[in-house]
């Protein structure tokens, strides 16, 4: 984001799945779409919960070319110095 407006035309889309998953879960699933943009719009649909990612999902047309879309989940980690406890 610069001065307020996305650079990307997928910005949107990339906030609202940022926004919206906060349970840390791994998903990996299957887009046909041509551009970033399309792949990023048709993973939100997933992503979001709004669309099963049984088949190849796409956001305009069928276009054959599927993207391997693996989002690893949202969430810190926590250092502990020493390692691991043994308590």
């Amino acid at each position: 984001m610069k001065g307020g407006e996305y650079v990307a035309t997928y910005g949107r889309s990339l906030e609202r799945i940022l926004s919206a998953n906060d349970s840390g879960a791994s998903n990996a699933f299957l887009v046909d779409a041509t551009t970033i943009d399309d792949a990023i719009q048709a993973s939100s649909s997933v992503l979001l919960g709004m669309r099963a990612a049984d088949s190849p999902v796409f956001e305009r047309w069928r276009s054959g070319n599927n993207w391997l879309v693996a989002f690893l989940g949202i969430g810190t980690s926590h250092f502990q110095q020493g390692g691991p406890s043994n308590a």
